[in-house]
């Protein structure tokens, strides 16, 4: 290795590599794929929804009325329960900060062509947490049949 002089500088040949490239986690539908066109929405899209807006009412930013036809009548009874045990009375709704809840990571498992189980990672007001939910199609719809949120 050769010394440097007095006013030698030290050169870099590597360029600094680009920042990755930060791509949704969850594509946006085409125009024409979602609920409105066919009936039906993704099981994966459908999951993430469930548990985002779960997540939510349980901070209590959404109403759970939002919830009744994506959520079978036990799932819907069990969440207001919970609901109403954690979301101080008179709150009114509100954004926290003002951002929104955001999925993180999703693995949906299909049990059969009428069932997925779905664990969700969601991320809202300084919290992550972790959503199972079990999906059944019904008349062409997903209907949360088992929620836990964590």
């Amino acid at each position: 290795m050769e010394p440097l002089g007095r006013t030698a500088l030290a050169t870099y040949s590597h360029a600094v590599p680009p920042p990755p490239s930060r791509r949704p986690l969850l594509p946006a539908l085409p125009p024409g794929t979602g609920a409105g066109a066919s009936g039906s929405l993704d099981s994966r899209h459908a999951c993430c929804m469930v548990a985002l807006a779960a997540v939510e009412v349980l901070a209590g930013v959404r109403p759970l009325a939002q919830l009744a036809r994506w959520l079978t009548p036990d799932v819907y009874d069990g969440l207001a329960r919970r609901a109403a045990l954690t979301v101080p009375r008179g709150s009114a709704l509100g954004m926290p900060g003002g951002r929104r809840a955001t999925v993180r990571r999703v693995r949906v498992c299909p049990v059969d062509e009428q069932v997925v189980e779905a664990s969700v990672v969601v991320a809202h007001a300084g919290r992550v947490r972790g959503v199972a939910v079990r999906l059944t199609r019904a008349s062409g719809r997903w209907r949360a049949a088992a929620l836990v949120v964590g």
